[in-house]
């Protein structure tokens, strides 16, 4: 990121950041990027070789692949600005991902990798999701 930030003279516009997921990051922003751990436990069992060179906390997400991300979604609308949107990678999971949150209706980004593999959620439906999330705690 660092090299990019460089390399496209964005120094002035961009800050980047080390965090335990939002814990050490401010309010207001108006891009959260996250290429979170969201490989599924079936999943990681079956990684091809090149794959076990990564250390597991960067892709073990859990029985469904979305510990980490429930966590993120909870608390994302508390860092973000109200025109804000979080960026948030997710693989092969996006079914995965709906059955985790059903009431969330993600805009899905076209990559090379495919039209499920990257989602962006606003503000308002962040805000939502962790105002019901509240709403069912005991």
């Amino acid at each position: 990121a660092r090299i990019n930030i460089d390399k496209h003279g964005l120094q002035q516009r961009i800050t980047l950041l080390h965090s335990n997921g939002l814990q050490q990051c401010a309010t207001g922003y108006d891009l959260i990027l996250c290429n979170p751990p969201y490989v599924n436990a079936g999943s990681m069992a079956q990684l091809p070789p090149e794959y076990l060179a990564e250390p597991e906390l960067a892709l073990a997400g859990g029985a469904d692949g979305m510990d980490f991300i429930r966590t993120m979604l909870a608390s994302a609308a508390q860092h973000l600005a109200p025109q804000g949107v979080l960026v948030l990678e997710i693989g092969n999971e996006a079914d995965y991902f709906a059955a985790a949150f059903p009431a969330l209706q993600p805009i899905w980004l076209s990559t090379s990798a495919g039209d499920e593999q990257v989602l962006l959620l606003d503000y308002a439906s962040l805000q939502a999701h962790a105002n019901a999330a509240k709403e069912q705690q005991p």
